[in-house]
């Protein structure tokens, strides 16, 4: 077996067919993915109130999705927050330019333990990540990862963040997540997803695609923002 990188051309659905890569090429494809080249603030509020296992699960998913982003000062910049009982800063959208750099500080991160206050880290994160004058040609995105029921209430800060101009996915990874509270933090009931029920590998695909797609509240558009197909292939 020789296993080969096959830069494909740039297409404009956005979406990996592997059947079709499959047929077009000849070959079995191991592992494929496109990378999402846009002008995003991407901010991932990760929850550490649970268990250590599924906060091992929560970073892996983080480390996955941020494979799929450009990750530079031009296009996805990312920041970083954990939270139990109170925030915890990791990195803001100046810190890091690079991938490599930003998947290595996440292999870092720290079990926190502790209480869920999930409202608390929300109103940290409009502090913390997203200052400053709102740029009309770069969308603003919160991710926010649950591994457990907040202890407090999040209502309010979830919409002061979304008034601000600020799309919010809210993400359950655990049985305890009620989708009622992932719904109340969520822009709306398109940006909730279960990650129990979807699986690791549909609920990137969709996540994915919900977030580069994301526009500025400013100027919104329809244009395609999908890079370059990577795919690792055994002839």
């Amino acid at each position: 077996m020789i296993e080969e990188t096959l830069h494909i051309k740039q297409l404009t659905s956005g979406v990996c067919s592997i059947a079709l890569l499959q047929e077009v090429n000849r070959v079995i494809i191991s592992n494929c993915f496109s990378v999402c080249r846009a002008r995003i603030d991407l901010g991932l509020l990760i929850d550490g109130s649970s268990s250590r296992y599924r906060f091992s699960q929560i970073l892996a998913l983080v480390r996955q999705l941020i494979r799929y982003f450009d990750i530079s000062r031009l296009y996805t910049r990312v920041g970083i927050i954990t939270y139990s009982t109170s925030p915890i800063p990791v990195s803001n959208f100046a810190s890091y330019s690079r991938r490599y750099d930003l998947l290595k500080v996440i292999r870092k991160i720290r079990f926190p333990r502790g209480r869920s206050y999930t409202g608390r880290a929300l109103r940290f994160a409009g502090r913390y990540l997203f200052t400053g004058r709102r740029s009309p040609t770069r969308a603003r995105v919160l991710v926010v990862v649950m591994g457990s029921r907040s202890s407090d209430r999040i209502r309010r800060p979830a919409e002061m963040l979304r008034q601000a101009g600020i799309e919010i996915f809210a993400v359950g990874m655990g049985g305890g997540v009620k989708m009622t509270s992932l719904s109340t933090i969520a822009t709306d009931r398109f940006h909730v997803f279960a990650g129990i029920r979807l699986g690791l590998r549909n609920l990137l695909s969709k996540l994915v695609a919900k977030i580069c797609a994301a526009t500025p509240r400013t100027k919104p558009t329809t244009k395609r923002k999908f890079g370059l197909f990577f795919c690792v292939a055994k002839t």
